[in-house]
């Protein structure tokens, strides 16, 4: 229980978000009073909840603490009443907690400043779980065009584009790195982008800007499929992610990029592993896709494991495009392993 706020107390509603037991998110919502005029992250408290009921613990020993690790404004909120805020949180030494996993290899990486940028893609699908407004366009099934539906403009072409707009709106509002949106090949499915940031922001933001669509897709009676290959006639969906470190970034840094690919063909499988569920669904050299089964390369080539982009083959430095990521990847692992292959001298080849 919170005491009776005095007029030197500022309230705040704080929404807890963690990840469970299953690959999901679940949230709740924390309203308490600070005196703290600025609110930073030691502002909010650790909390408890079931993990029982979240695929995490048992009944006979439920409790499970959160520990908040980053925050932003809550856009999804926003009652003016009080001060607002979405709290990502870990969950204090569960084996899930994959944020404690990169927190070492982050900073024993940090002074080679590496940034990463994610490309989250996803499809909308009804509560029938058939694509979001197909029975209005009637496409499902369909022969349907690859080139009709990215980047496109008009009804029954551009399908669910207020639910995209609003997102990205949304995550503006709070305050997070969103580099742009586009609809993509699959009808009803887009694209948004985090980043540039460093491994630990990026992560903590991606997780954020997936919960804020999920909420919004909620109004619309959208559901938000993060599933790596859907449908099996229709373009899947990735979670590309382009990395640099300040050394591929500078002249000559296309043979520091060369480099890291290298050492990245050595350890393709262990990154598959943790690069998302049913992955190999989507990575079957269709589809715009590599073959999980082998590690390839190549200069602008969208059917390779790393991509290099034209501009970077151009400009001889810039950054690499890991297309294997699925949609519903974490992130934090995702980041763990990039940084782990590429920037620690005394990889071994191995995981934890």
């Amino acid at each position: 229980m919170e005491s009776p706020a005095n007029n030197n107390e500022i309230q705040v509603l704080a929404e807890y978000v963690w990840l469970d037991g299953n690959d999901g998110m679940r949230s709740k919502i924390k309203i308490f009073t600070s005196l703290d005029a600025t609110i930073t992250l030691a502002s909010f408290p650790l909390w408890n909840f079931d993990g029982s009921s979240t695929g995490q613990s048992h009944t006979k020993s439920s409790d499970l603490v959160l520990r908040p690790i980053y925050f932003c404004i809550n856009p999804l909120t926003r009652s003016g009443l009080s001060r607002e805020y979405l709290v990502m949180c870990e969950v204090v030494g569960h084996p899930t907690n994959t944020y404690q996993n990169l927190l070492p290899i982050y900073e024993a990486t940090k002074n080679q400043d590496a940034w990463f940028g994610i490309e989250q893609e996803y499809i909308l699908l009804d509560l029938q779980g058939k694509l979001y407004n197909d029975e209005k366009f009637n496409r499902y099934g369909r022969d349907l065009k690859s080139n009709e539906y990215y980047c496109s403009v008009g009804t029954g072409r551009a399908i669910a584009r207020p639910i995209a707009l609003e997102h990205m709106r949304c995550c503006l509002i709070a305050g997070l790195t969103i580099g742009g949106i586009n609809s993509e090949v699959t009808p009803a499915q887009w694209e948004f982008q985090i980043g540039p940031l460093d491994a630990l922001t990026v992560s903590h933001q991606l997780w954020l800007a997936r919960y804020i669509l999920i909420q919004i897709a909620e109004k619309y009676d959208a559901v938000v499929s993060f599933h790596p290959k859907p449908f099996k006639f229709l373009n899947g969906s990735g979670a590309h992610t382009n990395f640099s470190t300040k050394s591929m970034r500078e002249t000559g840094g296309l043979a520091v990029i060369k480099s890291a690919i290298h050492k990245l063909s050595l350890r393709h499988s262990d990154h598959i592993e943790v690069y998302g569920n049913n992955n190999r669904q989507r990575l079957t050299g269709t589809n715009e896709t590599s073959n999980y089964e082998t590690f390839s390369y190549g200069n602008c080539d969208r059917t390779s494991s790393i991509r290099i982009p034209v501009n970077v083959v151009a400009d001889g430095c810039g950054y690499l495009e890991d297309r294997r990521p699925a949609p519903n990847c974490d992130p934090y692992q995702v980041c763990r392993m990039i940084l782990k292959t590429t920037c620690l001298d005394n990889f071994d080849g191995g995981d934890e």
